[in-house]
């Protein structure tokens, strides 16, 4: 929701990346894991139900799957991973 404009008026969100400082595919992943996820997060997550604790827990299920597959993220000292 964007306050001054309708609901219809709004397509999705948004993820950019910019990527001229960023020189190997795992500096990229560190830059894009869990931001993309929290990017899913607000896109698909009905406002009034969206909370930190919550979202912190969900995502610290998911790197063990990024762990598995060999994926750099930025491990976060706000999520207990």
């Amino acid at each position: 929701m964007v306050d001054g404009l309708p609901a219809d008026a709004i397509e999705g969100v948004e993820a950019a990346v910019w990527t001229e400082t960023i020189d190997t595919e795992a500096k990229l992943y560190e830059m894009l894991l869990p931001r993309l996820a929290a990017v899913a997060e607000v896109a698909w997550t009905d406002p009034a139900r969206k909370d930190w604790s919550g979202f912190r827990a969900r995502i610290a299920s998911v790197a063990s799957a990024w762990d598995r597959d060999g994926l750099p993220f930025y491990r976060s000292p706000q999520v207990d991973w």
